[in-house]
């Protein structure tokens, strides 16, 4: 299990107006949603894009979706962001 913690990232609904360059700042597309969370956003997205900022996040990977699931059943909810197995890591977004 890897984790990074982030003082805040950028939930952002409208992706498709962002440039390429805010693109590369992804850090995770969501499975069942597929909602767009980004590292950081600049001035001209924050204009253009529909967003939120989350702050006190933390990303964690995991080696399988199973130990990702199991993670996740234990989880308190209202800790519980979001999560994907659409990377090379199954992963969880949630509060720290």
């Amino acid at each position: 299990m890897k984790k990074e913690l982030f003082s805040k990232i950028f939930f952002v609904e409208n992706p498709e107006v962002l440039t390429q360059t805010q693109l590369d700042k992804l850090l995770m597309c969501s499975t069942k949603n597929w909602n767009y969370y980004f590292t950081s956003i600049n001035e001209q997205a924050k204009k253009n894009a529909t967003y939120e900022e989350l702050r006190n996040v933390e990303l964690i990977e995991f080696s399988s979706k199973k130990s990702m699931f199991s993670f996740l059943e234990k989880l308190d909810p209202k800790l519980y962001i979001d999560f994907s197995i659409e990377h090379e890591k199954p992963c969880i977004l949630k509060f720290t």
